[in-house]
């Protein structure tokens, strides 16, 4: 009788136990442990669990390890991916910071100017308004000086009329008898 290897892996344990037996002269060996006995057929059970291991070897064990090998080949380069990104972050955010603070510098300094340019008009603008009341103050000192200039003179134009008047009148009521 001729078996291939095949045949074996199909066969059960007890089938392969009944194999033996027949190879080994149709002897039932009996095995009290029930489990393991040393005779032929440990012999066929020790390459039917071969042939097993190495048949589960290829058809599972090899493409789950290929499987849990890529998705920790994809979970590394995912994690150094968003590490890469959130160095990117950091450093955009080191850069929008000091952005941030020359923007904030440069709208102090801004800032700055404007207020000196602003105190630069105010003194200049006060000092046409002083200059502007200064001028206006000696014209209205000086209107006022012609005024009472022509004032006096008119009243001195006056007291001399009426000196006269009255000097006429005291001489020609002196030169009168009484």
């Amino acid at each position: 009788m001729t078996f291939d290897v095949m045949g074996l892996l199909l066969l059960g344990a007890e089938t392969a136990e009944a194999v033996g037996n027949e190879l080994s002269g149709g002897s039932n060996f009996y095995c009290p442990a029930g489990l393991l006995c040393i005779n032929g057929t440990l012999l066929f059970q020790a390459v039917n669990f071969l042939v097993l291991a190495v048949i589960l070897n290829f058809v599972f064990y090899k493409p789950i390890q290929k499987v849990l090998e890529d998705r920790e080949n994809h979970i590394l380069s995912k994690r150094k991916e968003a590490q890469q990104r959130l160095e990117d972050a950091r450093r955009m955010a080191e850069q929008y910071e000091a952005e941030l603070v020359d923007t904030r510098r440069e709208a102090q300094e801004i800032v700055a100017q404007a207020e000196a340019e602003a105190t630069s008009i105010r003194n200049q603008r006060l000092a046409e308004v002083q200059a502007e009341a200064k001028a206006r103050l000696e014209l209205a000192q000086a209107e006022v000086l012609r005024s009472r200039e022509e004032a006096l003179a008119g009243l001195q134009s006056e007291i001399d009329l009426l000196s006269k008047q009255i000097t006429s009148k005291l001489l020609t009521t002196a030169g009168r008898p009484r």
